[in-house]
């Protein structure tokens, strides 16, 4: 078979057409890499090697559409190209032109990652590194990567989801409050001796009303089943439970039930 003409396709790949009226897509690559542009004549042998050649050009191509996207780490390009059922020889193959040419790079996503949580979310070093070993990325590069975070930037955000949990949560007693706050900071992440000593230090004003409308409730529920001074008790337990100051409770009981 002989090439009698190259036409152009797109971007990297062209289409070559053969004397025997078959044509054929071929990546730009392949095209230099087999010296079609000397070389004419391809048999058998040759086509079946452009063929396997075009076919991992083509898988390369994919991803490096992926990759534009945003940067990869090699655990996502893999887990890629296995959901597209490629063979683990030429996965491996992909993954390893791909770090040649420097288009993976485990320790610059790393790099990218920890940038990108840190300034655009609330992630918190822990959640950050949790994040991270999901994509299999080795744990002293991720320590290597997070000491290099200004441990001020993780403070502010400390500061700011306190005041701003006090700010939208209204209903809750002093001590149930930074009991919700301390989960919250452990659920993005932040270990507790990054910010326990700013919740001990930050001044929650405790608000009546809120002890008031809890009381309230309580009462309403608890007065159809006891009176007296088991009525008394089980407030007291339910408002401690709730975690409002016991002094208050006893306060806030003798002054609103005359028994």
């Amino acid at each position: 078979m002989e090439i009698t003409k190259f036409k152009k396709k797109n971007k990297d790949q062209y289409e070559l057409y053969l004397d025997n009226n078959q044509k054929i897509n071929v990546y730009e690559d392949v095209i230099i890499k087999n010296n079609l542009l000397v070389n004419k004549y391809i048999d058998e042998e040759l086509l079946n090697k452009i063929n396997k050649d075009n076919n991992s050009s083509s898988i390369y191509s994919k991803c490096i559409k992926y990759i534009s996207l945003r940067i990869r780490s090699e655990k996502e390009i893999r887990d890629y190209l296995e959901k597209n059922e490629y063979d683990i020889e030429l996965i491996n193959k992909t993954v390893d032109r791909l770090k040649n040419n420097k288009l993976i790079n485990d320790n610059l996503f790393t790099e990218s990652f920890i940038n990108d949580k840190t300034i655009l979310t609330n992630y918190g070093p822990l959640k950050i590194k949790n994040e991270l070993s999901k994509h299999k990325i080795d744990i002293n590069v991720i320590n290597e990567y997070l000491e290099k975070v200004d441990k001020s930037i993780f403070d502010e955000k400390i500061e700011k989801i306190i005041n701003k949990y006090i700010k939208n949560n209204t209903k809750y007693s002093n001590t149930m409050l930074k009991n919700k706050i301390q989960t919250h900071l452990t659920d993005l992440g932040y270990p507790k001796e990054m910010y326990i000593y700013k919740l001990d230090e930050t001044n929650i004003h405790e608000n009546d009303a809120i002890l008031e409308k809890e009381f309230q409730k309580e009462y309403k529920k608890l007065s159809r089943k006891y009176t007296d001074n088991e009525l008394k008790l089980k407030l007291r337990q339910k408002m401690y439970q709730k975690g409002f100051n016991v002094s208050k409770i006893d306060k806030f009981i003798d002054e609103f039930i005359h028994l």
